[in-house]
């Protein structure tokens, strides 16, 4: 049995859920992986001074990972894709963000092109724009939706998601990547797939694909998605 942390930010209410419909839905099992949850606290909101929120949060996961007995975990993942970039510098070789592996799922998955959406301001994903870009995926459309609080988050659900990508995808896209660990995607984007003929990378898709491919976790690929089958 693997023994997997997650990092998340104490205030994400997604990331656990995601996990259960993994189980919910035989596409795991807990006879092969086991998650251990370490919420990272922070005391300011990133709507209210972001790069404060970021150093909070990368000095408490510091903390959070010098206090773990490591031993006990075969990886240690950090799902907060907004702050990946910082957080690298506190990181331990042994993990692993949803930036990068946004990143890793796109190269595997030959995208080129695609339609971000994202829950942050302009100015948070101008940072995600950057990352890709640099990685040679072209952003044809954005659409960041500036969600500032937990609740929003919830409110927001992943009916009014779904009617945003129907909304906002054109061919000219030709794929859609949706970065932030806090918004629902797992549940939902094999049907859009499948209706728009397109391929959709998530933070918490591309991170659960990393983690089960890292860890050679057994796993039923044909109920994420095409992002968890193998390439013919």
């Amino acid at each position: 049995m693997k023994r997997i942390g997650v990092l998340i930010p104490e205030t994400n209410l997604v990331v656990e859920d995601e996990i259960y419909k993994l189980y919910e839905n035989n596409v795991i099992s807990t006879n092969d992986v086991i998650f251990h949850i370490l919420r990272t606290p922070f005391n300011t909101r990133y709507s209210k001074d972001y790069n404060k929120f970021l150093k909070e949060i990368t000095i408490n996961q510091k903390e959070i990972i010098k206090n773990l007995k490591i031993e006990n975990l075969d990886y240690l993942s950090s799902f907060c894709t907004s702050a990946a970039e910082m957080m690298k510098d506190y990181q331990s070789n042994m993990c692993f963000n949803s930036a990068d592996s946004l990143v890793e799922a796109g190269k595997f998955l030959e995208i080129n092109k695609c339609l971000l959406i994202t829950p942050y301001n302009e100015f948070i994903g101008l940072g995600i724009e950057e990352l890709l870009e640099r990685n040679d995926i072209k952003i044809v459309k954005k659409k960041h939706i500036n969600l500032l609080h937990s609740f929003d988050y919830v409110a927001y659900g992943y009916k009014k998601l779904a009617n945003l990508i129907f909304k906002e995808y054109s061919n000219e896209c030709e794929n859609i990547i949706i970065s932030c660990t806090n918004l629902p995607t797992m549940h939902f984007i094999n049907k859009i797939e499948k209706k728009l003929n397109t391929k959709i990378v998530s933070s918490n898709s591309s991170m659960f694909w990393k983690i089960i491919k890292d860890n050679k976790i057994p796993y039923n690929g044909r109920k994420i998605g095409e992002l968890f089958q193998k390439k013919s």
